[in-house]
């Protein structure tokens, strides 16, 4: 947990930086709306990663991947999510 918890902190906005911005309950609606516009299996992988916990071995088994491209694809989602929630306002 602790993992995936390091792997989403570049994305995140630090302790009180949403206070002093937007609310918790829109930065909940923006993750939604981004994660609504990725690819069905680019937000899977996301959702499986960082919703689910799962390891990167397991998901790459379960959608027939590499677990190397598994990996990579989920840095890419991470760095879009990063610019998307600069875009929206959130201080990172």
């Amino acid at each position: 947990m602790d993992l995936v918890l390091e792997e989403l902190s570049e994305c995140l906005a630090s302790p009180g930086a949403v206070d002093d911005g937007l609310s918790v309950k829109e930065l909940e609606m923006t993750i939604r709306a981004f994660l609504s516009e990725l690819p069905q299996k680019e937000r899977n992988l996301f959702l499986r990663r960082y919703f689910y916990v799962e390891d990167c071995e397991k998901i790459a088994a379960r959608y027939g991947m590499k677990r190397g491209t598994v990996s990579s694809t989920l840095f890419r989602t991470r760095e879009k999510l990063r610019n998307h929630l600069k875009k929206e306002g959130y201080a990172l």
